[in-house]
Order: C-alpha cells, then sequence, then structure tokens
C-alpha cells in the first residue's frame, strides 16, 4: 500500500522544522493558542509516522497478497498496482467487480487505519 503525500520522512522533517522553530530554548512566554495548536498537529504528526512504521509493512504484504490473487499475477507492490490500473483502463477487470471493490475497500480501511483510526466511517467499516 504506498502512503499517500506526505511521505513519513517529509511529515517528520516538517516537524522537526516546526518544532526548531516554535520551541526556543529561554523562551519562557505562556503559550499561545496558536501554538497550542500547532503543538497538537506536530503530535499528530508523529502519531501518523507512528502508526505507519507500526502497520505499513503488514498492510502493504496484504495489499500485495489481494493484488496477487486478483490479478492472478506475481510482482512488487508497485508493479502489481500499474496492472491493476491497465486491466481497469483495458476493461479485463470491471470497475464494479466485486472483487475490485472488496480489494479497494481493504485498501482504503488500511489506509484510514493508519492516517486516522479514530474517523467515525473507519470505525463504522472496520467493524462490519
Amino acid at each position: 500500500m504506498p502512503f499517500d503525500r506526505p511521505t513519513k520522512t517529509e511529515l517528520i522533517q516538517a516537524t522537526q522544522e516546526y518544532l526548531q522553530q516554535s520551541i526556543q530554548p529561554g523562551n519562557s512566554q505562556t503559550p499561545s493558542n496558536t501554538s497550542t495548536f500547532n503543538t497538537r498537529i506536530a503530535s499528530n504528526i508523529l502519531k501518523v509516522v507512528e502508526r505507519e512504521l507500526t502497520l505499513g509493512d503488514a498492510l502493504n504484504q496484504q495489499e500485495q497478497n489481494r493484488l496477487q490473487h486478483l490479478l492472478d499475477k506475481q510482482g512488487s507492490l508497485d508493479e502489481l498496482n500499474q496492472y491493476l490500473t491497465l486491466a481497469i483502463r483495458e476493461k479485463h477487470i470491471a470497475y464494479d467487480d466485486p472483487n475490485l471493490r472488496r480489494h479497494l475497500q481493504q485498501t482504503a480501511l488500511g489506509k484510514l487505519s493508519v492516517d486516522n483510526p479514530k474517523y467515525s466511517t473507519y470505525k463504522r467499516l472496520y467493524q462490519q
């Protein structure tokens, strides 16, 4: 499951930059609402990266297995996603194929489990 941008590296770099710029040694001022909000965003970014590091390999493997079964092909995850795109474009797999829909839903749920597992729709669909 190639995770969408920003990548975990980009997230970490942006968070580092924010923290380095906003939290200066010797700054004893009371945090403003803006800095408190931005600190919460930085914390949430680090949680996303942590979940991607924890869950990413397993989610990628699951997606690769589903694609191999769906396409009856072997290959890397990137190659299989390219094959899938071509198969849909050339109508070898119908856009409403139940196996395709199941694969896409499971892939989306995997991404949501990293991006925002507290999202109400994710919770509802995950429980089904």
